[in-house]
């Protein structure tokens, strides 16, 4: 059984975001990260952000949301959102039960996405290095949300290797 490992652009016309969310203690010091790519490739924006006390799930949750909002700011639509969590795919594509622990940042990413016409899919984490270097950033920097109009220097050979190296049909 081939699995592919590689990242895939979306179909021509769309748009994919990643996003990637990290915890450092989970619960501990948090970060996420994420960038929206067009069909070949291209940078369109990039984002990473702080959290002072999360877990990797809630990190990776507050990923997606800031990404959810700023394609709602940006109008944008049909967006194909990506996340190697797959608890959090899961979540976000079944109904929320009444005691999970963070339901109001979780219907807040149901209700953005039903807005923008967006869905969510799983990638596994080596299709996500991109996402994954920018969450660390987050960590590590100490602003609550930094959008990124041009890629970080600290990323250009992992989105180098997304667009050189995919085999995705």
């Amino acid at each position: 059984l081939f699995i592919n490992t590689d990242w895939c652009p979306p179909c021509a016309g769309q748009l994919k975001l990643n996003t990637d969310g990290c915890s450092k203690g989970n619960p501990g010091p948090a970060g996420y990260g994420s960038l929206l790519r067009d069909a070949r490739g291209a940078w369109i924006f990039g984002y990473h952000g702080k959290l002072e006390l999360a877990s990797s799930e809630e990190a990776e949750l507050w990923g997606i949301y800031r990404g959810l909002t700023i394609i709602f700011e940006k109008s944008l639509r049909d967006v194909l959102i990506e996340s190697d969590t797959a608890t959090v795919v899961f979540n976000i594509n079944n109904p929320t039960t009444i005691n999970y622990p963070h339901r109001a940042l979780l219907e807040d990413i149901k209700f953005l996405m039903h807005r923008c016409n967006c869905v969510v899919s799983h990638i596994l984490r080596e299709g996500n290095q991109c996402a994954d270097g920018l969450a660390n950033m987050g960590v590590h920097h100490g602003e609550n949300l930094v959008v990124l109009e041009d890629p970080p220097n600290e990323i250009d050979s992992l989105l180098l290797v997304d667009i050189v190296g995919f085999s995705c049909e």
